[in-house]
């Protein structure tokens, strides 16, 4: 099945519409999209146990399915498992990686040696596809080109969905600090220590939009940070 070369890839696309995969893979051309913070923000903290899985360099079959058949045994079993891959564009391996991903997707079970990782029919799977020159990655992986769900996120078209807490501590709070005195020209002479809350202060989330949108976004004439 997994010869896509023999067969009808629109058949298959067709097929698998009608399956109820619970997979999105999410990507984008645009280098400030968002991604993460768009995976994120679809997790849901009270149902779901988010997992953190990133893959990346030397493709070991091996230690991919034991850090799988891990989070097997330690998952809470009143919560659904929310599996966020992240595949960056280091890897050695791309026909083993879409073995893998083909399995885990597809037969809801990835198996190597004696070992046998499985994820249940209600678990949301969330790949995440580092940005490549021409999708070079996203097209090297043949299960992606056959999913019917596939996220192409635009960086400005994504902003309104970005949670962003009133502390100063929030990542993107840090980031509008920064910003803030970058705008006025004045970052180089200004000590910004959160720690001792010098020079740090609570954006409105309206003010840390418009500091990310104004240095972030791609099709900014002013761009300055991509």
């Amino acid at each position: 099945m997994r010869d896509f070369d023999v067969l009808d890839d629109v058949l298959i696309g067709e097929c698998l519409k009608t399956l109820h995969l619970n997979t999105t893979v999410v990507k984008s051309n645009d280098t400030w999209a968002w991604k993460t913070f768009w995976i994120q923000n679809k997790h849901q903290p009270d149902k779901q146990e988010y997992i953190n899985f990133p893959i990346l360099d030397s493709i070991n079959p091996s230690s991919l399915v034991n850090r799988l058949v891990k989070y097997n045994k330690n998952h809470k079993n009143n919560v659904d498992k929310f599996y966020h891959i992240t595949i960056m564009w280091i890897i050695d391996d791309y026909e083993m990686l879409d073995y893998i991903l083909f399995s885990l997707i597809l037969l809801w079970n990835v198996a190597h040696d004696c070992n046998v990782a499985f994820r249940d029919m209600n678990d949301l799977l969330y790949i995440e596809v580092a940005n490549t020159f021409n999708d070079f990655l996203f097209n090297a992986i043949a299960i992606f080109t056959l999913l019917p769900d596939i996220e192409n996120l635009v960086s400005f078209e994504n902003f309104k969905d970005i949670k962003i807490s009133k502390t100063f501590t929030d990542p993107l709070q840090m980031v509008t600090n920064y910003l803030y005195y970058f705008d006025k020209q004045e970052l180089n002479d200004t000590d910004i220590n959160p720690e001792v809350e010098v020079n740090v202060k609570t954006y409105t989330r309206e003010e840390c939009l418009q500091f990310l949108q104004k240095y972030f976004i791609k099709n900014n004439p002013d761009i300055t940070f991509r």
